[in-house]
């Protein structure tokens, strides 16, 4: 036996007239009928996706919904007398929830489908033929739909989390059960008044579903008036109701349909990523890693439906969310990406870069060997070669290479004596003004260290093992330079190290300065300076602000060639 679902919009605005004239005990009781309505509705809504196939036939007076349970139902509906009855006053579509074969081979003979169409839906690729055939509409969207997973317990646990690891639905949280699930719609129109609309199999209906979505069903109970003659709209929330949901009750209204089914859906694949994107479960601060992890399958679903428009603006068949809408969305995705990456960096990634800007504006800072870029190693090759034509280039020009001084006259040994001390002294020149800025400790005078310490710059307390603990110089007033700022989590070098043996050796005390113009020539002749350069002072044991952020101990701080990082 057929099972019918009829709408008349006549009957229910009686039915708000009635509420209208009621007592207010006959208003109670209108209400307590209304909500079983509701949750009735719900059920029958629930039962309208788990079935394989229904249809929906409107007019401007009335709207009617048939179960298609059988072949033989869908059939009869496409019998040539039910066909013959459309015209531009009534109208039909066929909902298909996944890709039964034998309901699809009817609907193909009966509304000349591409079968190619068929396929791109099944397989979830991109349609767009070549060669186009007369008369063909058609229309193709990606959209997500939040949901959550449904709790596995019981006998069909196991399978019942098999068939949730098959979905294309990704969870929001680690926490909690939210997801999404990205699905596709397909519409193809034979004519203007007949088509049929290929969903997603929804895993939120049936008995026994395997998702929850909370949905209820619009299209049966949004025209229900109350006691004022309004609609009840309380439980109507297009955020959380499906697409199919939404799309049974935009076919209700005439204004939603002055543009046709195609640009409908178009409208309401562009609504639920609005409600995606503004939706609170998708959060790229609160969970940055499921953010990026998603940030791929939204470009590709945006992508899609960015071609779709495209593809179909360029046949003569635009729709009213342009490239444009898409694009728009496209460039959000990326935008809520970058917020996600600095999420999930977090405080490091701040330290991080603070480093590197100290880095770069303390001239105080010695760069290790290892730690010169190519870059840099390029530059100081070129300077070396400089430095060796510059005496060749220059001397020729003073001498005028001509006789005697030429190759050929017997004065040419001028050459080669005056050039010769030139090129090493601009050799030594160029070596001299590389390591001038490097970071070196020498050893100091124990009294000029115990006035430091005295004055509250900086203090190296002695360890049990007799090595020393290291503090920052704080002298003067924190602002007086902006190198010395220290944000928690950073750290700061010493200035000043006192070590202090336990073998009764008296105190050694080491300062870190840069190596200046004067320090870098005695130090390449090796006269009064060659201990800076020597092996540096072993300090272990540093203490750290208690953060998160740490560099590894027992670290070894070194002159020029393990100067501080």
């Amino acid at each position: 036996m057929d099972t019918h679902l009829s709408l008349n919009e006549k009957g229910a605005a009686a039915a708000a007239a009635t509420c209208t004239t009621a007592t207010a005990t006959t208003s109670n009781a209108s209400m307590t009928t209304l909500t079983q309505t509701v949750s009735a509705s719900s059920q029958q809504q629930a039962n309208i996706e788990s079935l394989p196939a229904y249809m929906i036939e409107w007019s401007p007076q009335q709207r009617r919904v048939r179960f298609l349970r059988t072949t033989d139902d869908l059939a009869t509906e496409l019998s040539p007398a039910n066909s013959e009855r459309l015209n531009d006053s009534l109208k039909r579509l066929f909902v298909v929830h996944g890709s039964p074969h034998q309901y699809v081979v009817l609907l193909q003979r009966a509304l000349a489908i591409d079968p190619l169409f068929i396929k791109a839906h099944a397989q979830r690729r991109r349609y767009s033929p070549v060669h186009r055939r007369p008369g063909d509409r058609w229309a193709c969207f990606e959209y997500p739909e939040l949901c959550s997973y449904g709790k596995a317990d019981g006998r069909d646990a196991g399978a019942k989390a098999g068939a949730q690891a098959e979905l294309p639905a990704y969870p929001l949280s680690d926490e909690g059960a939210d997801a999404v699930m990205f699905c596709r719609a397909s519409l193809w129109l034979n004519g203007e008044n007949d088509g049929v609309l290929f969903l997603e199999d929804p895993p939120w209906a049936g008995p026994s579903p395997i998702m929850r979505k909370q949905t209820t069903m619009v299209a049966l109970h949004a025209a229900a008036a109350d006691s004022t003659g309004s609609r009840d709209d309380e439980g109507v929330d297009e955020h959380l109701s499906s697409l199919e949901v939404v799309l049974q009750e935009a076919l209700r209204g005439p204004e939603h349909m002055r543009h046709g089914v195609r640009a409908l859906l178009s409208e309401l694949a562009y609504t639920h990523w609005l409600a995606y994107f503004e939706s609170p479960l998708v959060d790229p601060e609160a969970h940055p890693a499921h953010v990026l992890s998603l940030a791929w399958r939204v470009q590709l679903a945006l992508e899609h439906n960015l071609n779709v428009t495209r593809y179909l603006a360029r046949w003569g068949m635009p729709l009213p969310i342009a490239a444009a809408e898409w694009d728009g969305l496209l460039g959000r995705n990326a935008r809520r990406v970058d917020l996600a990456t600095v999420a999930a960096g977090g405080a490091r990634a701040i330290a991080d870069e603070f480093r590197s800007i100290q880095a770069g504006q303390n001239p105080k800072r010695a760069l290790a060997p290892g730690e010169k870029d190519e870059s840099s190693r390029g530059l100081d090759r070129i300077s070396y070669l400089g430095g060796i034509l510059l005496p060749f280039t220059i001397v020729p020009s003073v001498l005028s290479m001509s006789d005697p001084f030429g190759p050929t006259g017997g004065m040419f040994w001028v050459f080669w004596v005056v050039c010769a001390p030139l090129t090493v002294l601009a050799l030594l020149f160029i070596y001299a003004d590389s390591i001038r800025k490097a970071t070196v400790w020498i050893e100091v005078a124990a009294d000029e260290a115990k006035a430091e310490e005295q004055a509250g710059q900086s203090a190296g307390a002695a360890g049990d093992d007799g090595t020393a603990e290291p503090k920052p110089l704080l002298g003067g007033s924190r602002t007086d330079r902006p190198d010395d700022l220290m944000e928690e989590g950073v750290e700061t070098f010493p200035t000043v190290v006192i070590q202090r043996p336990q073998d009764g050796r008296p105190a050694r005390a080491y300062k870190r300065q840069e190596l200046g113009w004067t320090g870098a020539m005695k130090s390449m002749v090796g006269y009064g300076y060659a201990d800076r350069l020597q092996e540096p002072v072993p300090v272990e044991s540093v203490r750290r602000p208690s953060t998160s952020l740490r560099r590894p101990l027992n670290r070894t701080y070194t002159g020029q060639s393990r100067g501080y990082a």
